[in-house]
């Protein structure tokens, strides 16, 4: 849109909605993810606005990764309160047991180009330690 001066110009509410975005993003590391590797294949995983992702082969298949997923959450006390799956995608969300800080989990599995791809995301801003905590448990009933 532009203005009587002919530069951009934005509505205020918009500006301020981009400048939030902005400062949440640079308080969480938006700009540069946090890697590391996990299980005893060497998994890299990546955490990024509050959640952690990594890249599975195309030989571990979504049912398997939600059993894992449903196997890790249960093992913590964890309550399983949504869970769907397919063939292709599958998402499990979980609440936290009544004395810890987090308020739940969700861990989903989605087919690639690559293979598959998991992401865990605790409730409410993420958790970069319990996710990766989570996704070495995942990874070891995966025994990958």
């Amino acid at each position: 849109m532009q203005g009587q001066s002919g530069s951009m110009s934005m509505p205020r509410g918009a500006r301020l909605a981009c400048l939030s975005c902005v400062v949440l993003a640079s308080g969480l590391g938006a700009c540069s993810p946090q890697l590391s590797s996990h299980g005893h294949e060497h998994i890299t995983a990546a955490y990024s606005l509050g959640t952690l992702t990594c890249d599975l082969p195309d030989t571990v298949r979504v049912p398997a990764i939600m059993a894992a997923a449903d196997g890790a959450l249960r093992g913590r006390g964890y309550s399983i309160t949504s869970k769907a799956s397919t063939d292709d995608r599958g998402r499990i969300y979980a609440r936290a047991p009544r004395d810890s800080r987090v308020e739940g989990v969700s861990i989903e599995a989605r087919v690639t180009s690559a293979g598959h791809q998991v992401s865990i995301h605790f409730d409410p801003l993420g958790d970069d330690a319990r996710s990766r905590v989570l996704l070495d448990d995942l990874l070891a009933r995966l025994g990958r």
